[in-house]
């Protein structure tokens, strides 16, 4: 994910994320079986892995239950 960070003219720092990009929804916390969880955790990009494998997972179901009637 790509984010823009600065700091505005007040000296706030500033997040945002590129106009290129998805928006995305609040956090979302998870408990996993431990062995589950550490394979995750060694990832070197986590989150990156968690977000596409929760969406394909997503896309698939929702693809399903639109092709039954």
């Amino acid at each position: 994910m790509s984010r823009k960070i600065y700091q505005n003219e007040k000296g706030q720092w500033i997040s945002e994320t590129e106009n290129d990009e998805e928006r995305l929804g609040p956090g979302m916390g998870i408990r996993l079986p431990l062995k589950i969880d550490a394979y995750v955790r060694s990832l070197p990009n986590r989150s990156e892995w968690i977000r596409k494998v929760i969406t394909e997972a997503a896309l698939a179901e929702i693809a399903s239950k639109s092709d039954t009637p």
